[in-house]
């Protein structure tokens, strides 16, 4: 077998622009021995100006996914990565008078300072970065923007892996009424639609949830440490 007949990719370097359709970029081969890759310098849009009909759909999924380019599903779509390793130093979008939502999930995410998370409008959407394999690994590391205000109401943002950390990083859930920020997992760790972070670590991080009521919560089931 030869290398070349192990590696699925797409390489989005253009423009892509669906209104508020759907977008699927899949480099996923059909036996287990490839290996697949995207790597989206690009632009790929399903945005809305309508807010009523909402923004359209992305969806990226491969072992390897880089993305230093811009996805945005504006007016309140959604944005889902799927892989075992995903390199974020791009730019990532779902704002709108009611903003949508952006989910993550790798086994390993490592995020660049430069990369940026925006749900935010009228009503906060939600941001998930979730780093495990459902077999209690996975790690995460965070030092980009994760930006979910409201004018009206702050959004979520949910941040979880085995293995944690936050280096350099912004995350901001404020509105009139503040929003909810888990790091690592849900009060005392008992959020069912959140697993546990196993060790967080947050240094050199600014965490803002301004507003009445809210929460942040930084969470670890073993080893919390904490200098922002």
């Amino acid at each position: 077998v030869t290398a070349g007949t192990l590696n699925a990719a797409i390489e989005q370097s253009g423009s892509i622009k669906a209104g508020c359709g759907t977008v699927i970029l899949t480099a996923k081969a059909a036996d287990n021995l490839s290996v697949s890759v995207i790597n989206h310098t690009g632009v790929t849009d399903a945005s809305s100006l309508d807010q009523i009909t909402g923004g359209g759909s992305l969806k990226l999924t491969a072992d390897t996914i880089s993305h230093s380019g811009s996805l945005k599903a504006n007016g309140g779509g959604q944005i889902n990565i799927e892989a075992a390793l995903y390199n974020d130093s791009g730019i990532s979008s779902v704002d709108g008078d009611i903003a949508g939502r952006i989910a993550i999930k790798a086994t390993q995410i490592l995020q660049a300072a430069q990369a940026q998370l925006s749900a935010s409008g009228d009503v906060g959407g939600k941001i998930e970065l979730i780093g495990g394999d459902g077999n209690n690994n996975g790690s995460a590391f965070i030092s980009g923007a994760m930006i979910a205000t409201g004018r009206r109401k702050g959004g979520q943002i949910a941040l979880t892996a085995a293995t944690l950390t936050l280096s350099g990083a912004r995350t901001d859930t404020s509105g009139d009424a503040a929003g909810t920020q888990r790091i690592g997992g849900g009060s005392q760790g008992q959020d069912a639609d959140l697993a546990n972070a196993q060790n967080t670590t947050v240094t050199d991080s600014t965490l803002t949830n301004k507003g009445t009521g809210g929460k942040l919560i930084v969470w670890a089931s073993n080893d919390t440490a904490f200098n922002a």
